[in-house]
């Protein structure tokens, strides 16, 4: 039965693409979610941490990064919804690296030397707002009609 199929076989391998592909979006998303997530308490820790805490965060900010960005490419998936989350250029994109700009230089050129209660307001709020993009881009593609 080369490339001929029943009606029934038809069903059953356009149901199990289907579901392949379903699975494959579902968990682009949750990567998405998982990466903000992350990304806010990166930032968290690295505004308001101890030095040796920062730089914890930081190689395992980085090692996951790297792992997030692999993961993603590897799935393959092509859905609208990834399509638009990760469109380099696109708004998601654009508002990440606003904010990852922001928090930088809160960072770097913000941060008192005996940080108060003012100081961990907008640490944490920088945090989240860092991250808000990503959990965005990920409730997104999870909320997409297929």
């Amino acid at each position: 039965m080369e490339g001929k199929f029943t009606p029934e076989e038809a069903l059953q391998q356009i149901g199990a693409v289907d579901r392949r592909v379903r699975r494959s979006v579902e968990t682009a998303g949750l990567v998405y979610l998982l990466a903000g997530t992350v990304t806010t308490v990166y930032w968290t820790t690295i505004l308001l941490g101890p030095r040796w805490l920062q730089i914890s965060a930081a190689i395992l900010a980085s090692v996951l990064v790297g792992t997030f960005a692999r993961y993603h490419e590897k799935l393959g998936v092509r859905d609208r919804a990834i399509v638009r989350a990760s469109r380099t250029g696109g708004a998601v994109h654009l508002a990440y690296g606003a904010m990852t700009v922001a928090t930088l230089i809160a960072a770097f050129f913000l941060r008192p030397g005996d940080p108060g209660g003012g100081w961990t307001a907008l640490a944490v709020t920088l945090a989240v707002a860092t991250g808000l993009p990503l959990l965005y881009a990920g409730g997104r593609i999870l909320r997409a009609p297929r």
